[in-house]
């Protein structure tokens, strides 16, 4: 115990020890002797290079810190060399070896060695690199005799001050070490009273380092030190801050200046204290950490804050200050930032920031010398503002032009431009150029002039701050009423303006006409009726300039729309007739600006019902003074309102194109991706066919109109619909190939072509893609296509898939298995040679070929006779299981059950057990639908035949076997009735099967108590994993048409409600989970 202390303490606070955070004792272990202690040091190998004179018979001696001289060894060189030949001395090392006591090992020894004049810096070494080759428990290591420099030995203070050079420091290839070596050099260097040999600048790096590693998130900053990002701690939260004080008490202590970058980070880190102290439970003590946590960051900012406009400095102070709760710390945050803003040409929006949050989350609170100290400071700031002439807006900037604009605009002047071009004149230091910025001057110095209330000022600052806050702090905002006199035009028009546009902001993209949303839309419609008859009134008045006048005009028109205000919509039209807005003056913006406010008034006049658009339409007419206008308007107001409504704005489509107007490409390309969005596939899909498009156009539109298609992968799309929409794939990528991306979204929709009845259509479209490009589909899509066509039985489209896929796939052998077993199967006899021929090579031959030709092309009602030939199949490959499964089938299609046990009972002995399982069930369903014997005798038929296979051939009953006798069952008519029928449907719910809805109310589909259950049909024990394709689906199929064989229709419709529902989740489960895979089940099971 006495050694392990006193080793303990030599770690920690003698050789090399490192001062920090207590870790597991098992780091600092003591070895148990000192023998151990003498083989765990290794000396650190340099690499030396001589290229002056050889060092030839040079003896070096070295001894070791714990006294254990070394063996001398020679190091022959040749002269011009880059390598150096050493002769190693193997030595055993001991894994708790410390790496301060390896960096500082010279140090401690003595050291005895003759060295020539030319002696060289030797590299220092990376004791990462040492920490990585010491992991080992014990391992042979090769120690080394080296030369070094004469009275001084290689040391922390080295490594660390070769790191923190400016050199390594920009370095594009710089040396690297973790910030926990760098913080135990620090440490090692601190306790022998080395740190002096660092400089100011050095320390002042290792400062801004490790505070840089220390922000989560990380914001740049002036302050901030580049080298971080190469330290993998940038990316972990972790900090330093304690580290950073340390290392500036040092500084200090040594008699240093602290650099602004010092004390910037002595800030951050009792900013970090305090949102501790935050953190934990209102305390005595927390008020007195917190008070004197926030005093030493306040000297420390009162150092800097006049050196640096950047905001990184700031904020963060004035958010802590924020933070606090007092009135106290609200007035500094609020003296603080006026001080900086008074102080900086430039208002950064971090700054703005937080001068918005203090108005909207502190005004209740803010106290009166913090409202004229806010208010002064925008004064001071508005009286700085120059002026290049009182002039207000004017359009001259604008090109006059002396024909109607495009179909197409959006730069005409809004209030959001108006309110964006204030805060950009409140904020830049340049003095306003355009006329824009003029007349924001000057509204600005007509605002916050003396001759303004106070109330009327701090209004006005209020609504500033609504329009640049975020929408969470303007829900928490508290505007106080004051009675105040009646207004100027300017006054007026900034409350209108920020008002406008604040709303604009927020319920911009909401349609409140059709919702119920009383509160909220009478709250909004009464600010709206009264912010319009303050500035109606006024404006009228004073004559407020047209351009302004539209803008603000458009808006009301706009909010009107949203809102479904009818009546201020009809006064802002008279205001806008009687000011003579509409008249044109031949100049740009002025055009731009009435097609913005008709286009505005067409959506605010469409009522809910869409088949009065052409009414509006012809309002719209009345008003414009030029109807050449109709259609820019018409189609600016289709493109807004694409937003809001998709199916209205298709109804003004429809109405327009009615009317003959002209709609511009880019709203046709919105709208018909908007009604894709919303399912409405009926309405987009027609879009393609437009004549206006071109190709890339119509291409873009294709690929949204598919992708959002596919996502909809339980709609039943419309017949009429996918013809059109088989046509517009055909004309699209008749001579362009579709993107890779949207290739299963196209993949889906085609498979849905082909259950139509316009599946040549699609046939059509795949010959044109892979005549592109033949690799664009994959094998699996083509055989999924197959499963449809059979499905459906469309065989000669099969036989025209299978040509093809023989040409672009020749040893793609599945799909040609599968088509020619059902066509065989089916009897499709003229088809089934074209089949064969569609694989070039020895796949023409296949054994489907021949049996085919064996039992004359009529595998569905095969010849009894013919049939019998169906065991000579086996002498060809009696293992192929394909080959059993066609041969059993034709057997029991021909009646042949007897010849078919003998068939099984031929090959079983060498199936395993899962093919035994399914032959055994295919021979089952052989017995159940022959037709004799029927009813109690073939029950009892089954129920032997299924005893006979459990015991001579070890057969185990899956939830397919359950399928078989339920049929057999249900084809008991006089034995089973609804009533019982409906029992035995309820038990198999009861027993594991889906009934979506029904289960999860607590009730059973029929409510079948549970002494009705038939006792006689107690399921075995089987697999939990039921398939809804494999088990439930075909189960329920039989259950439907055994109701209605029974006449019980309403049974039956619940049924088919349980299918229809498990259907739908089966499909959602799907979407959720990606992109549909491609599924190749086997069209036998």
């Amino acid at each position: 115990m006495l050694r392990w202390c006193q080793s303990t303490v030599r770690e920690l606070g003698g050789y090399g020890g490192i001062l920090q955070d207590i870790r597991p004792l098992s780091t600092y272990s003591a070895p148990k002797s000192n023998a151990t202690r003498r083989k765990g040091r290794v000396c650190p190998v340099y690499d030396t290079h001589d290229n002056a004179s050889s060092l030839s018979g040079v003896v070096h001696t070295r001894t070791d810190p714990c006294g254990v001289t070394l063996s001398d060894a020679r190091i022959p060189t040749v002269i011009g060399q880059e390598e150096v030949l050493r002769r190693p001395l193997p030595l055993l090392r001991s894994p708790r070896t410390n790496l301060e006591d390896r960096i500082d090992m010279g140090n401690a020894a003595n050291t005895n060695h003759t060295c020539s004049p030319q002696w060289r810096e030797p590299t220092p070494i990376n004791p990462e690199e040492y920490l990585t080759r010491t992991s080992s428990t014990i391992e042979v290591q090769t120690l080394c005799v080296f030369p070094e420099k004469p009275h001084d030995n290689s040391k922390a203070i080295d490594l660390l001050y070769a790191f923190l050079s400016p050199n390594n420091m920009t370095s594009c290839h710089p040396e690297k070490h973790s910030a926990n070596t760098l913080r135990s050099l620090y440490m090692s260097a601190k306790a022998r009273n080395q740190l002096g040999q660092l400089d100011s600048g050095r320390l002042s790096s290792l400062i801004s380092l490790f505070g840089s590693l220390s922000l989560h998130p990380f914001r740049h900053c002036i302050y901030t030190n580049p080298f971080a990002s190469h330290f993998k701690e940038h990316t972990i939260s972790r900090s330093y801050w304690s580290f950073v004080v340390l290392i500036t008490k040092d500084k200090e202590r040594l008699g240093q200046t602290l650099s602004h970058s010092d004390r910037y980070w002595i800030m951050r880190a009792e900013l970090a204290n305090v949102v501790r102290y935050l953190a934990v439970e209102f305390s005595e003590s927390k008020a007195a950490n917190l008070s004197s946590a926030i005093y030493r960051a306040r000297i420390q900012y009162r150092h800097i804050c006049q050196h640096t406009a950047d905001p990184e400095v700031h904020v963060p102070y004035f958010e802590a200050l924020l933070s606090i709760e007092g009135p106290g710390f609200l007035d500094a945050a609020v003296y603080r930032l006026c001080s900086a803003l008074r102080r900086h040409d430039e208002w950064h929006p971090r700054l703005l920031g937080v001068l918005w949050r203090i108005l909207l989350q502190f005004n209740g609170n803010m106290s009166t010398i913090s409202r004229e100290l806010v208010l002064s400071t925008f004064s001071h700031r508005v009286s700085n503002l120059s002026l290049r002439g009182e002039r207000a807006i004017s359009t001259k900037c604008y090109t006059a032009q002396g024909s109607p604009p495009g179909p197409y605009h959006h730069d005409a002047l809004s209030v959001n431009e108006i309110a964006r071009s204030i805060v950009t004149v409140l904020a830049s230091s340049t003095s306003p150029s355009d006329h824009l910025a003029q007349y924001a001057t000057t509204l600005l110095r007509s605002i916050f002039v003396p001759a303004n209330s106070l109330g009327r000022r701090w209004s006005s600052i209020m609504l500033l701050a609504l329009y640049n806050g975020r929408p969470a702090l303007i829900s928490q905002a508290t505007m106080q009423q004051e009675t105040m006199p009646i207004p100027c035009l300017a006054t007026v028009t900034w409350e209108a303006v920020f008002s406008l546009a604040t709303m604009r902001k927020v319920f911009g993209g909401m349609d409140l006409t059709s919702v119920d949303q009383s509160t909220l839309k009478d709250m909004i419609q009464g600010t709206l009726r009264a912010s319009w008859e303050n500035w109606s009134a006024c404006a009228q008045r004073e004559a407020e300039h047209p351009l302004a006048a539209r803008s603000i005009v458009s808006s009301f028109f706009y909010l009107s729309g949203v809102i479904g205000d009818m009546s201020l919509k009809d006064a802002c039209h008279a205001y806008s007739t009687s000011s003579k807005l509409w008249c044109d003056d031949d100049d740009g913006l002025t055009r731009l600006q009435i097609l913005s406010m008709a286009a505005e008034f067409l959506i605010a006049s469409l009522p809910s019902h869409v088949d009065q658009c052409r009414m509006a339409l012809t309002d719209l007419k009345d008003t414009l003074p030029d109807t050449r206008w109709l259609p820019a308007v018409t189609s600016i107001a289709i493109d807004n309102l694409v937003r809001r409504d998709p199916r209205l704005a298709y109804a003004l489509y429809a109405a327009a194109r009615r009317d003959g107007i002209e709609i511009a490409v880019e709203p046709t390309i919105s709208l018909g991706v908007a009604l894709a969005k919303v399912g409405a596939y009926q309405d987009a899909i027609p879009f393609l066919h437009n004549c206006q498009l071109s190709g890339e156009q119509r291409q873009e539109l294709m690929s949204n109109v598919l992708r959002h298609m596919a996502q909809y992968q339980s709609a039943n799309f419309e017949p009429e619909s996918l013809s059109t929409l088989g046509d517009a794939l055909r004309d699209t990528y008749s001579s362009s190939l579709p993107p890779r991306t949207v290739r299963w979204c196209l993949e889906h929709i085609l498979v849905h072509i082909l259950k139509s009845v316009h599946a040549g259509k699609a046939i059509s479209v795949i010959k044109a893609i892979t005549r592109t490009s033949p690799s664009y589909f994959k094998p699996s899509f083509f055989l999924r296509c197959s499963h449809v066509f059979l499905r459906h039985k469309q065989y000669r489209y099969a036989v025209q898939l299978l040509e093809l896929v023989g040409r672009l796939y020749p040893r793609y052998s599945t799909m040609f298995r599968c088509v020619v077993h059902e066509l065989t199967r089916s009897g499709a006899t003229s088809l089934v040679p074209r089949a064969c021929l569609a694989v070039p090579g020895s796949l023409g031959k296949h054994r489907y070929h021949f049996t085919a030709r064996t039992v004359a092309i009529r595998a569905h009602m095969p010849i009894r006779i013919l049939s019998l030939k169906a065991s000579s199949m086996l002498d060809r490959d009696p293992s192929d299981i394909s080959t059993i499964r066609l041969a059993m089938h034709l057997l029991i299609r021909a009646g042949r059950i007897l010849a078919t046990k003998k068939l099984f009972a031929r090959v079983a002995d060498k199936l395993d057990a899962d093919t035994r399982t399914s032959l055994c069930n295919i021979y089952l369903h052989g017995v159940v639908i022959q037709p004799l014997p029927r009813n109690g005798r073939k029950m009892r038929k089954v129920l032997a035949s299924l005893n006979y296979l459990v015991d001579h051939y070890s057969f185990t009953p899956d939830r397919v076997t359950v399928n078989i006798l339920l049929k057999a069952v249900m084809r008991w008519r006089t034995m089973f009735d609804n009533k019982k029928l409906r029992a035995l449907f309820d038990h198999m719910i009861r027993s594991g099967y889906p009934a979506g809805e029904h289960v999860s109310s607590g009730r059973l589909p029929f409510g079948t108590p549970l002494s009705r259950a038939p006792q006689e049909m107690q399921l075995p024990k089987l697999p939990p994993y039921i398939s809804f394709e494999r088990h439930a689906r075909p189960l329920y199929m039989m259950f439907i048409k055994a109701f209605y064989f029974r006449n019980d229709v309403q049974a039956a419709r619940t049924v088919i409600d349980i299918l229809k529902g498990e259907k739908h989740a089966v499909a959602m489960r799907n979407m959720e989970q990606g992109p549909p895979h491609d599924v190749t089940d086997d069209v036998h099971s």
